[in-house]
Order: structure tokens, then sequence, then C-alpha cells
């Protein structure tokens, strides 16, 4: 709307010309004037305009990070994050501007970002796993990215908890692909990396040196002792400004390859980030809650759109000759439970 306003500054600057009453009715006459909304503040000012003009990039930020966030028809765990942490460090930057106004309105937003963003222990650890899932970021983006809004203290016990999630998440879907299997974990596999080379039978100081190389040479050079999730966080990330990648395709087309995180993507990125999908959002009409996208109980929901469908339903005629047929044979139970308590008494 103040995008469409600013195309037509002129326009309200010359209105006056036309219409002798415009800036009259729009300012207000006196502190006591009660004739006119409490709101009317009188005609926009050249620094009114100037200020619009300010403020509509920054609008525009979360305008569309809203649009990203809240779709409902495309994947949006993998660009929850990115969108969330990037909206704190442009608030950051224009809580720098030297504008007194916008850096004001900047700091209150920030209090109430902080609020919900700053206890690292109340962050769903999900949205970070759906970013490392997300070939063209993986681990090494989730960590910078935390090092960046956080400070070190609680980036770190950010960073350890996220990579803990991950590999449990992991251990987790592992055993359920191979129930029948001995499944070893990421942990085993690192204690396997530890091994020594006792066992070894060696002749010096020399061939105890190139066994102790060939053993982790061997941990290098194969796959053999890495599990999957290794081999996905070493391999090549995709280019991230690839206009035509998608997320699900990819995971569709490397699901051979990664069997078990093929799995997890399937059920994190499936999560909606948001509760309120984009087409509602910015929406003027009435908004619909349905079971799976609102934190309500099942039986409550029911309530409220059963409610809401008697409070807008208007009274509607009854077609009696459409019913006659139900209606008398209710009033001939009547007549004969009528009957039957006469003949008891």
């Amino acid at each position: 709307m103040l995008e469409a306003a600013l195309k037509f500054q002129k326009a309200f600057e010359l209105l006056e010309t036309v219409d002798s009453k415009y800036v009259e009715e729009l300012t207000p006459q006196s502190e006591n004037d009660t004739r006119r909304s409490s709101k009317v503040r009188g005609v926009p000012t050249e620094m009114d305009w100037e200020y619009a003009k300010d403020l509509l990039p920054f609008l525009q930020i979360f305008y569309d990070s809203t649009v990203k966030m809240s779709g409902s028809r495309y994947v949006t765990g993998n660009v929850y994050m990115n969108e969330i942490f990037g909206i704190g460090g442009l608030l950051n930057s224009f809580q720098e501007s030297d504008d007194f106004g916008l850096s004001t309105m900047v700091g209150n937003m920030k209090k109430k970002y902080d609020k919900y963003w700053d206890n690292v222990e109340r962050i769903n650890i999900l949205i970070l796993i759906a970013v490392v899932l997300d070939p063209r970021h993986k681990l090494s983006y989730v960590q910078w990215a935390i090092d960046e809004a956080y400070d070190p203290k609680n980036a770190k016990m950010l960073k350890v908890k996220a990579e803990k999630v991950l590999h449990s998440l992991f251990d987790f879907y592992s055993a359920e692909k191979s129930p029948h299997k001995e499944v070893i974990s990421h942990n085993q596999f690192r204690e396997m990396d530890k091994m020594d080379v006792d066992a070894i039978t060696v002749k010096g100081a020399s061939d105890y040196m190139h066994a102790k190389y060939s053993q982790k040479a061997d941990t290098l050079d194969s796959t053999h002792n890495k599990t999957e999730l290794d081999i996905y966080l070493m391999k090549m990330k995709e280019d991230f400004h690839c206009p035509n990648f998608h997320i699900l395709d990819w995971w569709r087309d490397n699901a051979h390859r990664f069997q078990i995180l093929a799995a997890i993507a399937r059920d994190v990125l499936a999560i909606p980030m948001s509760t309120v999908a984009f087409e509602s959002a910015f929406s003027t009409g009435g908004r619909v809650l349905d079971s799976f996208r609102s934190s309500l109980t099942p039986r409550m929901v029911e309530a409220i759109i059963c409610g809401q469908d008697w409070l807008r339903k208007g009274i509607q005629p009854i077609d009696l000759e459409e019913s006659i047929t139900e209606l008398e044979e209710m009033e001939s139970g009547l007549t004969v439970e009528h009957s039957i308590i006469n003949i008891e008494d």
C-alpha cells in the first residue's frame, strides 16, 4: 500500500486545487475536535513522504521474508534460518542508522526479536537441521551463520547441540532402515578411527611410523569407515546461485546414494515453518483454521469453525414439503409415546 501511495505523491499535492475541502477535512481544527477520528493527523507533509521513501526498502525485507517463510506450496524449512538470522543482522545494521526515527523504531523491533531468538536453549534445532539437509549449505554454513548471529559462548552451545541432534537423528533413522542389522553409530566410527596400532607387529621405529601412516591413509582415502552422513558433509556443495535448483528434486535424484539422509530430509523438509499460510498472512478476509496449521486441539478447532458458521449463516426459509415425511414420523412417535405414558398412569 505504501509503495502504491508513493507513486501518487504529486496527485496528493495537486488534490487541493481540485477539492478545496481536502485539507480542511483531514486537519483537526483543535485538540478538542471530537468530530474527527483520533487517527487523523492532517495531510502528508514533505517530511512524511521522505520518511515513507526511506521506510519502504526496510518494510520490503519483511514482506519478502514473509512470502518465503509462509508459503504452503513449496518447502520452507531450508530457508527459515537464513531469513530469521538475516533479519537479525539487518536490524543490527539499521539500528546504527543516522536517522533517529528509524533507529528508534528498529531498536524496539530488535528487542522483540531478541525476546524470541536470543535464548539459544529455546531454538528448535530442526530449523538448523533443515539447512544442513540443503546440499547448497550443509553443516559448515550453519556453523558460520550461528557464529554470525550469537556471541561465542552461545554460538558454541548451539553448534554442539545442533551436531548432537544431527548425529542422533542419523543413528535413529539408521536403526529404522536396518532393524535386523548391527548399526554402527557415528560415535562408534570415531572410536574406530582412534584405534592404535598396538596389534600390528612392528620391527622398529620406522616400521611403526609406516604402519601408523598406513592406518591414517586408509581412513582418509577410503569411505569404508565413514558414515553416509560423513560422505554427504564432505561432498562438494551445490551452487547456491543455481536458478533451477529444487531441493526435493535433488533428494529424489540422490536418494540411492544417501538412503538414510533422504528419509530424514523427507520428514524434516515436510514441516511447515509457519502456522499461517502466505495466502492468508496479507489477506483482509476471514481467517481459516484447520487441524494441521493450528496449535489448538482438534476439538477446539471444530468448535471455532462451527461457531463461525453459525454466526455467519443467515436465516434460511424451511421447505416444509421436503421435510413433511420426517415431521409426520416425529409427530407420530410423540403421539405413541404420550399414549403409553397415559396407560401407565
